[in-house]
């Protein structure tokens, strides 16, 4: 199923560790409804799940899962908006978490900038 190009799925929750398994909920409904494959999925939420895991031990101040569905990819970006401005870069790459997530999508993006870190990926369809 293709949505229109306008079209955003988004879930924004609490950074609490019991808030993990609603991310990863998300993550299956999203790539259910997109029609992901069940390894595809299973990597969705495998990431998603640790880009979370990382802002909860940052101490960010929330997660917010945003997905825009393409004609032949899932555009995927987690904010972790951060309450006493954004990291350093060099402490974005000493985060080991992010290796999990750029072994499975290695275009990944980590941006740190004023307010918090974003990351973002693509997840190819079929």
């Amino acid at each position: 199923m293709t949505a229109p190009a306008d079209v955003r799925l988004t879930l924004s929750v609490p950074p609490a560790a019991e808030q993990i398994s609603t991310v990863r909920s998300f993550a299956f409904a999203v790539g259910r409804q997109e029609g992901l494959d069940p390894e595809a999925i299973e990597d969705l939420k495998l990431a998603l799940s640790e880009v979370a895991a990382n802002g909860i031990e940052r101490g960010g101040s929330g997660i917010e899962v945003s997905v825009r569905p393409r004609p032949r990819r899932l555009e995927v970006s987690v904010r972790i908006p951060e309450a006493d401005g954004p990291p350093a870069a060099s402490e974005i790459e000493e985060i080991d978490r992010s290796q999990i997530v750029r072994a499975l999508f290695p275009s990944v993006r980590i941006d740190a900038e004023a307010g918090g870190i974003t990351t973002t990926f693509s997840i190819e369809r079929g």
